[in-house]
């Protein structure tokens, strides 16, 4: 399972993993994934380890935590998180 993910205005992350795009480009259906203690410990750890910013170890921590890879241009940081499927979008 690949898992999409944008930032919603409360700034929890939202999974758009298996859901079809419509015609205008936006996707229909979300998974919500709030951010609990586990991700935020696991970020806290990423950032240290890696230096990612820290949105992009949430990003990371949610996949990783929910066992899902990660759809991203960002390959640059997002390749240096262990334990991590990244994807390249098509």
């Amino acid at each position: 399972m690949t898992a999409r993910y944008h930032s919603d205005v409360r700034g929890r992350f939202v999974s758009t993993s298996n859901a079809p795009e419509s015609g205008d480009g936006k996707f229909e259906t979300f998974t919500e994934l709030p951010v609990d203690r586990a991700i935020a410990e696991d970020a806290g750890r990423l950032r240290r380890q890696t230096g990612i910013r820290i949105a992009d170890a949430l990003i990371a921590a949610s996949a990783r935590l929910h066992g899902l890879a990660l759809a991203t241009r960002n390959l640059r940081d997002f390749e240096r998180v262990p334990e991590l499927t990244v994807r390249a979008p098509r």
